[in-house]
């Protein structure tokens, strides 16, 4: 079952929300989660609307062209 990641605030990495979509799409935002492994600071999740296609998490991008910022932040939470 696919599983969002959060990306802590403090030290930056990126660990499993404990939050799982399975067959379904959600909206997230605003939301966060912790302790972080590393360093035991809180984490926020990546905010955005998700499905899940082939047992993996896609996010839908909004047609205007999301900030490189949110584009970093995403990659980093599927990839890490």
């Amino acid at each position: 079952m696919p599983m969002v990641s959060a990306i802590c605030d403090n030290c930056k990495s990126s660990f499993s929300s404990g939050i799982s979509i399975e067959g379904s799409k959600i909206t997230l935002s605003g939301n966060t989660a912790g302790p972080c492994p590393k360093c035991g600071d809180i984490g926020r999740i990546t905010e955005g609307t998700f499905n899940v296609i082939d047992n993996n998490i896609a996010k839908k991008v909004k047609k205007n062209n999301p900030s490189v910022a949110d584009c970093n932040v995403f990659l980093k939470s599927i990839l890490c």
